[in-house]
């Protein structure tokens, strides 16, 4: 990993022209040409797949939907590998609020009452559907099962969306890795500075845009 000032940061996908010497986290289908690998992502494909890439040698695997749908695929995974090799990989965006009128409590008195009373976000799967599973909490449960790293994928928007990442940096800390999953021009400066973000990896377009995050 390339230090940058207090943090690191890695690439997600294939190698670029300008930065190929940057170590990076390829996507199963990315791998051929990617130099240096940081950790195979997973992001639809089977445990099967992740076992024999860490079978063949892959450093790590971060498993994506088949954690999601089956979260004891992280325990196997990390008892037969070990915890260093194992991740899990997720997307996540703001969780939307419903409202519906309370009565329950005061007859006499009728409020509208939210869904949740703290932003939060939550995990997409594979095809990008929201699953209404929370990331921080679905992101600590696979800590306890062994996951070693989380990469997390999510849009900072606004500050409600920064403080919910400030959250699960301090609650993950250094196994977390964060990015963008869509926004062209992410505000770094404020993932680092307010909300403690201190290992990042982006898109090789973004590195490109941002040369000065890099130490040469």
């Amino acid at each position: 990993m390339q230090r940058v000032s207090r943090f690191l940061v890695s690439c997600l996908g294939p190698a670029g022209e300008t930065t190929p010497e940057v170590p990076r986290f390829a996507f199963d289908g990315d791998l051929a040409g990617c130099g240096a690998i940081t950790g195979v992502v997973l992001a639809r494909e089977p445990e099967a797949r992740a076992r024999e890439l860490l079978q063949a040698g892959a450093p790590s695997v971060f498993l994506g939907e088949a954690a999601l749908k089956d979260s004891s695929a992280v325990g196997r995974l990390a008892a037969e590998f070990g915890p260093g090799r194992v991740g899990v990989y997720a997307t996540a965006a703001r969780m939307e609020v419903s409202w519906a009128l309370e009565t329950v409590c005061n007859a006499d008195f009728r409020f509208m009452m939210p869904s949740r009373c703290e932003p939060c976000w939550e995990l997409l799967d594979g095809a990008g559907a929201r699953t209404g599973t929370e990331a921080a909490w679905w992101l600590g449960e696979m800590s306890k099962l062994g996951a070693g790293s989380l990469l997390l994928r999510a849009d900072v928007r606004d500050d409600t969306d920064l403080n919910v990442l400030a959250r699960i940096v301090e609650q993950c800390g250094e196994r977390l890795w964060v990015g963008p999953l869509m926004d062209p021009e992410p505000a770094f400066e404020d993932w680092i500075e307010r909300a403690s973000a201190r290992r990042l990896v982006l898109p090789q377009a973004l590195l490109e845009r941002v040369p000065g995050l890099l130490v040469q």
